[in-house]
Protein backbone atom coordinates (compact mmCIF):
# COMPACT_ATOMS: atom_id res chain seq x y z
CA UNK A 1 0.00 0.00 0.00
CA UNK A 2 2.72 2.25 0.60
CA UNK A 3 4.07 1.90 -2.28
CA UNK A 4 0.98 2.26 -4.39
CA UNK A 5 0.68 5.94 -2.30
CA UNK A 6 4.45 7.00 -3.03
CA UNK A 7 3.55 6.32 -6.88
CA UNK A 8 0.17 8.44 -6.66
CA UNK A 9 1.17 11.21 -4.40
CA UNK A 10 3.60 13.00 -6.30
CA UNK A 11 1.63 12.98 -9.57
CA UNK A 12 -1.15 13.66 -7.88
CA UNK A 13 -0.11 17.05 -6.15
CA UNK A 14 0.53 19.12 -9.42
CA UNK A 15 -2.70 17.62 -10.72
CA UNK A 16 -4.51 19.43 -7.27
CA UNK A 17 -2.49 22.49 -7.40
CA UNK A 18 -3.19 23.21 -11.34
CA UNK A 19 -6.91 21.97 -10.84
CA UNK A 20 -7.55 24.89 -8.02
CA UNK A 21 -5.41 27.83 -9.61
CA UNK A 22 -7.98 27.02 -13.12
CA UNK A 23 -10.75 27.02 -10.86
CA UNK A 24 -9.68 30.46 -9.38
CA UNK A 25 -8.83 32.27 -12.99
CA UNK A 26 -11.67 30.68 -14.52
CA UNK A 27 -12.93 32.91 -17.49
CA UNK A 28 -16.65 32.41 -16.19
CA UNK A 29 -16.06 33.94 -12.59
CA UNK A 30 -13.96 36.62 -14.45
CA UNK A 31 -16.83 37.68 -16.71
CA UNK A 32 -19.90 37.55 -14.23
CA UNK A 33 -22.10 40.36 -14.91
CA UNK A 34 -21.78 42.57 -11.70
CA UNK A 35 -25.01 44.12 -9.30
CA UNK A 36 -25.54 46.94 -11.18
CA UNK A 37 -28.03 48.19 -13.59
CA UNK A 38 -28.49 50.73 -16.38
CA UNK A 39 -32.11 51.86 -16.29
CA UNK A 40 -32.39 54.80 -18.24
CA UNK A 41 -30.32 57.33 -20.69
CA UNK A 42 -30.92 60.82 -21.39
CA UNK A 43 -29.94 63.52 -23.77
CA UNK A 44 -31.78 66.89 -22.89
CA UNK A 45 -30.42 70.44 -23.10
CA UNK A 46 -29.58 72.12 -19.55
CA UNK A 47 -29.39 76.01 -18.38
CA UNK A 48 -27.08 76.48 -21.66
CA UNK A 49 -25.57 73.12 -21.97
CA UNK A 50 -26.24 69.57 -23.22
CA UNK A 51 -26.36 67.21 -20.56
CA UNK A 52 -26.60 63.18 -20.47
CA UNK A 53 -27.62 61.47 -17.68
CA UNK A 54 -27.14 57.72 -17.13
CA UNK A 55 -29.29 56.53 -14.43
CA UNK A 56 -28.59 53.34 -12.67
CA UNK A 57 -28.81 50.88 -9.97
CA UNK A 58 -26.25 49.61 -7.66
CA UNK A 59 -22.36 49.89 -7.60
CA UNK A 60 -20.74 50.88 -11.11
CA UNK A 61 -17.99 52.62 -11.54
CA UNK A 62 -17.97 54.82 -15.18
CA UNK A 63 -14.47 55.13 -17.16
CA UNK A 64 -14.85 57.52 -19.80
CA UNK A 65 -12.71 58.05 -23.03
CA UNK A 66 -12.60 60.03 -26.34
CA UNK A 67 -11.81 58.51 -29.69
CA UNK A 68 -11.32 60.48 -33.28
CA UNK A 69 -12.19 59.96 -36.80
CA UNK A 70 -15.23 60.32 -36.08
CA UNK A 71 -14.82 62.62 -32.67
CA UNK A 72 -16.97 60.79 -29.64
CA UNK A 73 -16.75 59.83 -26.09
CA UNK A 74 -17.08 56.68 -24.81
CA UNK A 75 -18.65 55.64 -21.42
CA UNK A 76 -18.16 52.38 -20.17
CA UNK A 77 -20.51 51.52 -16.85
CA UNK A 78 -18.59 48.50 -15.24
CA UNK A 79 -20.40 46.41 -13.02
CA UNK A 80 -23.60 46.53 -14.89
CA UNK A 81 -26.24 45.06 -17.09
CA UNK A 82 -28.67 47.47 -19.67
CA UNK A 83 -32.24 47.03 -17.84
CA UNK A 84 -34.76 44.98 -20.32
CA UNK A 85 -36.19 48.35 -20.24
CA UNK A 86 -33.96 51.12 -20.27
CA UNK A 87 -35.02 53.66 -22.13
CA UNK A 88 -33.43 56.27 -24.86
CA UNK A 89 -34.76 59.53 -24.26
CA UNK A 90 -32.80 61.79 -27.57
CA UNK A 91 -34.86 63.03 -29.74
CA UNK A 92 -32.19 63.47 -32.29
CA UNK A 93 -31.67 67.26 -32.31
CA UNK A 94 -27.99 68.08 -32.26
CA UNK A 95 -27.18 70.04 -28.50
CA UNK A 96 -23.52 70.94 -27.05
CA UNK A 97 -21.59 68.88 -29.91
CA UNK A 98 -23.60 65.87 -29.87
CA UNK A 99 -25.01 64.46 -33.27
CA UNK A 100 -25.89 60.92 -31.95
CA UNK A 101 -26.17 58.80 -28.82
CA UNK A 102 -25.99 54.98 -28.57
CA UNK A 103 -25.37 52.11 -26.49
CA UNK A 104 -25.48 48.50 -25.99
CA UNK A 105 -24.70 45.43 -23.50
CA UNK A 106 -20.56 45.73 -24.54
CA UNK A 107 -19.35 43.12 -22.75
CA UNK A 108 -21.75 40.47 -19.50
CA UNK A 109 -20.31 43.36 -16.82
CA UNK A 110 -19.89 46.74 -19.20
CA UNK A 111 -22.68 48.62 -20.21
CA UNK A 112 -21.35 51.23 -22.90
CA UNK A 113 -23.19 54.60 -24.03
CA UNK A 114 -20.99 56.19 -27.28
CA UNK A 115 -22.13 59.64 -28.41
CA UNK A 116 -20.77 60.84 -31.58
CA UNK A 117 -19.46 64.56 -31.57
CA UNK A 118 -19.31 67.28 -34.17
CA UNK A 119 -15.93 67.44 -33.08
CA UNK A 120 -13.53 68.05 -29.99
CA UNK A 121 -15.98 68.86 -27.04
CA UNK A 122 -15.19 70.22 -23.87
CA UNK A 123 -17.56 67.88 -21.44
CA UNK A 124 -17.45 66.79 -17.72
CA UNK A 125 -18.17 63.92 -15.57
CA UNK A 126 -19.88 64.08 -12.07
CA UNK A 127 -21.70 61.19 -10.11
CA UNK A 128 -24.55 62.43 -7.83
CA UNK A 129 -26.23 59.08 -6.33
CA UNK A 130 -27.69 57.14 -8.76
CA UNK A 131 -26.85 58.54 -11.76
CA UNK A 132 -23.62 59.90 -13.90
CA UNK A 133 -24.25 63.71 -15.48
CA UNK A 134 -21.96 64.66 -18.31
CA UNK A 135 -22.24 68.22 -19.25
CA UNK A 136 -21.13 69.66 -22.82
CA UNK A 137 -20.70 73.18 -22.21
CA UNK A 138 -21.95 76.01 -24.55
CA UNK A 139 -18.84 76.34 -26.62
CA UNK A 140 -20.53 73.60 -29.13
CA UNK A 141 -23.86 75.73 -28.72
CA UNK A 142 -27.41 74.55 -29.98
CA UNK A 143 -28.20 73.86 -33.46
Amino acid sequence: MTGLYRMIYPSLLPSLLLGASLALASPARASEPGSGEVTAVSLAPAAGKAEVVIAFRGAVEVKDFLLASPDRLVLDVVGARLSAGAPAIYDGVKRGGVLSLRYSQFRPDVVRIVLELDGPTAYEVERTGQAVRVTFGDEGGFQ
